[in-house]
């Protein structure tokens, strides 16, 4: 970036947007003020208000009470960079999975960054003292082995073939106990390079712990076996030419959504700086990149507004040009890449809790399943109203599935098959004088809510309580999997089950859509927890 300014050909409002999702991104604290904000960026605060409410608008962020937080939806510009690696999220990501279960230790995939390393993929192992890096995350240079690989300057080719440090001898080993590192981690990468002659796409990387290994058994052990899996992976690069244009999450940010926005919202909502996030999501593109031409067409947008955009993401460090064909750089994911993959899905789901319940009026709650075959659910998130009866049901509490509202849908939503092993696990008792308990219904009933799409649950749980429950999926417009579903609960007296349809049923539907809205780009290429 230069320091004579930013030139003419840039868009000033996008480089706001840039700044501020970096200041964001870099903050310590999940929710910023957005007076710190404005003190931070030097954008004056009427500006940066606009700017945060195109971005929100977007979104990519969230105010509440004058206060900035992130989305999972700002997964978004990190999933485009990482689906333009071509399996470095995808096919290799789930290949880095695979290797953790087998050797049952850490593992992660890391991309270069200039003079600095990103992580792009973790599988954690489930341990008390673990990993605390997620993806998008910088690297501790020269202490993490995936850094003395990538970084120039850091260690020269053995005879072997490996790289690293002189003081840590061949092998690219490095402790990671002192500087940026986790106190007694341990980590060993080999370099992933598919095409000789040039420079390696990231390093194959697995991280453990001192109590577990020191870093010779570590090589001894698990060096062989990532030999292989990184020649895998790099055959698996190789043969994956990739595609033009994004993933379906991105394509809702196209020219006819963007003047939408703009004729509803008028000068509040920037759409010179709501732009670039669609440019960003159009260069997922196959490792060459595409042309202004291309992400024009796919966009709907002027080709001068699509350069404007390019020439203000090359100017911030986020994309490059090469014979007239741009692509983004690992830079993208410090826009708060690392933020989303930090979210649960309670986290991403909270909120929305809150403004149905203050819609409605009724408590509402997110649960998942649990127990052996999702027999049962187990609430992870839950906004109370003090209208509610006093039930106490905080996160982790637990209820069978076959007598509510939520579990139906958990149930309804499995395939055939899941579905009639989850009931054959189920030993329905009577809880109320209103529980169905025959199979034959309780498989009728199912298959009206997988029809329709939610489910009622009338005193069936507890006399006096009724509710009311669709279900959360992982995929944009109704599909992909069943993970969880969002409720609604009240007194049986205050509506009966045609005005709970009528005067509720909307307002689930809407919020779980703007639960989905930040689930699917959080979850496409992480996994997301459920709490």
């Amino acid at each position: 970036m230069s320091d004579d300014g930013p030139p003419a050909e840039t868009v000033g409002p996008f480089l706001r947007g840039l700044a501020v999702l970096g200041e964001l991104a870099g903050h310590r604290a999940s929710a910023v003020p957005a007076g710190e904000l404005a003190r931070a960026t030097g954008i004056a605060r009427s500006t940066l208000d606009r700017t945060v409410g195109t971005l929100a608008e977007l979104g990519l962020v969230r105010v509440e009470d004058h206060r900035v937080t992130h989305t999972g939806a700002l997964a978004l510009p990190g999933n485009a960079f990482l689906a333009s690696t071509r399996g470095l999220s995808g096919p290799v990501g789930a290949m880095a999975d695979a290797l953790a279960e087998e050797v049952d230790e850490s593992v992660a995939l890391s991309v270069p960054d200039g003079d600095s390393v990103r992580l792009a993929h973790l599988a954690l192992r489930r341990r008390v003292v673990r990993v605390g890096f997620r993806p998008g995350d910088r690297l501790p240079v020269g202490r993490a082995a995936a850094g003395v690989l990538l970084t120039p300057g850091n260690g020269s080719p053995g005879p072997d073939g490996e790289t690293g440090p002189a003081r840590d001898g061949a092998g690219g080993v490095s402790r990671t106990g002192e500087g940026g590192g986790e106190p007694g981690l341990v980590s060993v990468a080999v370099q992933l390079s598919p095409w000789p002659g040039e420079d390696p796409v990231g390093a194959l990387s697995v991280v453990s712990h001192r109590a577990r290994h020191d870093t010779d058994s570590l090589r001894a052990d698990l060096l062989p076996r990532m030999r292989e899996c990184a020649a895998v992976m790099e055959e698996r690069l190789r043969s994956d030419p990739g595609a033009d244009g994004p993933h379906d999450d991105g394509r809702w940010w196209d020219a006819t959504a963007l003047h939408a926005a703009k004729e509803r919202l008028g000068a509040e909502f920037v759409e010179s700086l709501a732009r670039g996030p669609a440019v960003i999501a159009a260069l997922e593109t196959g490792r060459h990149g595409t042309t202004p031409a291309a992400v024009s067409r796919l966009l709907g947008l002027p080709r001068a507004s699509v350069r404007r955009a390019l020439f203000s993401l090359r100017y911030t460090g986020h994309a490059v040009e090469e014979a007239g064909r741009w692509r983004l750089t690992p830079r993208v994911l410090g826009l708060g890449h690392s933020r989303a993959t930090r979210m649960t899905l309670a986290d991403i789901a909270r909120p929305h809790l809150v403004a149905l319940a203050g819609r409605v009026g009724e408590s509402a709650s997110l649960t998942v399943p649990a127990g052996p075959e999702g027999a049962e659910i187990r609430y992870v998130a839950r906004v109370a109203t003090e209208r509610i009866m006093s039930a106490d049901l905080g996160p982790g509490t637990r209820f069978p599935a076959y007598p509510t509202a939520s579990g139906r849908v958990l149930l309804a939503g499995r395939d055939p098959i899941g579905r009639a092993r989850a009931l054959r696990a189920i030993e329905p008792r009577a809880l109320t004088s209103h529980t169905v308990t025959d199979p034959a219904r309780l498989t009728a009933l199912l298959d009206e809510v997988a029809r329709d799409g939610y489910a009622m649950g009338n005193e069936e749980l507890e006399v006096g309580l009724r509710s009311i429950a669709v279900p959360v999926r992982n995929g944009r417009g109704g599909t992909g999997e069943v993970v969880a579903a969002v409720n609604l609960a009240m007194p049986a007296g205050r509506r009966d089950p045609r005005r709970a349809r009528a005067e509720l049923l909307p307002a689930l539907r809407r919020a779980v859509e703007a639960i989905e809205r930040e689930l699917v780009p959080a979850a496409r290429l992480h996994r997301v927890p459920t709490d």
